[in-house]
């Protein structure tokens, strides 16, 4: 990390594991640091902590809002991102601004497009900047009506635990006292991991497991879920799109809304 001292740097997925502990690191030998993440309290700790440190850091929310599957992932390859910023949402003086983003992710053997990922950053300081670029997609509208399929799944207490196991080891998702002070009653899962629960449930009610037919698949995040809920996926099926909505139905409290996956045949 040498010669990054005094300069602005990125770290994607920083309110977490390595993320966390990468940004921490820049920021103590000197850089100021731009933090992504989906996790809004991580990353205000993540800022308070390298405050308290002496070190400079801003939080930028990221919304990972629609992921586009072209070919199926093949069992071990290379991976390449590429990322491109698509344009700016200006919300105003002193209201903050949208950026929008899509990553490519190729094949490096064969320069294949396997999947296009897009998302939305929320950047709270940075209103009266001017908009520009391509507009963001609009949230997906659900049915108005009762879902088709509504699919529950539990999850057990050790979820999070066993998550972490990908090297996300942001102590949000496993410490009561760190989680205390970030304002929830207890440990939080993480929100790629409920992602995953909810393409789980639209994977078996719509798919019949066959991973080749879901080419799609987006949605927000609104609140997190706990370790040991249910995770109820709502899913309303029109034609080559599923529509859907995840809640907790233990505390009636949606988690992921506007959800939209696209089924080939």
């Amino acid at each position: 990390m040498r010669g990054l001292e005094g300069r602005t740097v990125i770290v994607t997925g920083g309110a977490s594991g390595i993320g966390r502990a990468t940004a921490r690191r820049l920021a103590a030998e000197g850089s100021k640091v731009g933090i992504f993440d989906m996790n809004e309290a991580a990353g205000a700790a993540v800022v308070t902590e390298i405050g308290t440190d002496g070190g400079q850091a801003d939080f930028y929310k990221v919304d990972i809002s629609d992921r586009a599957a072209l070919k199926p992932l093949p069992p071990e390859a290379t991976v390449i991102g590429k990322t491109r910023v698509t344009g700016v949402s200006d919300k105003g003086e002193g209201r903050g601004a949208l950026t929008f983003a899509e990553r490519e992710i190729t094949d490096k053997a064969t320069g294949d497009v396997l999947a296009r990922v897009r998302q939305a950053t929320f950047a709270r300081g940075d209103g009266g900047c001017g908009s520009a670029g391509e507009p963001g997609d609009a949230p997906h509208p659900l049915p108005d009506r009762e879902p088709d399929i509504v699919s529950d799944l539990p999850t057990v207490d050790q979820i999070a635990l066993i998550y972490r196991l990908n090297a996300d080891m942001n102590p949000l998702h496993a410490d009561p006292d760190v989680a205390k002070k970030a304002g929830f009653d207890r440990p939080i899962l993480h929100g790629v991991a409920t992602w995953g629960v909810a393409g789980h449930a639209v994977l078996k009610e719509v798919c019949g497991y066959d991973p080749a037919r879901m080419t799609g698949l987006r949605g927000r995040f609104t609140a997190p879920a706990y370790p040991g809920e249910t995770i109820r996926t709502e899913i309303w099926v029109d034609g080559p799109v599923a529509s859907f909505r995840v809640s907790v139905p233990e505390r009636g409290v949606t988690v992921i809304g506007n959800g939209r996956a696209v089924i080939a045949p």
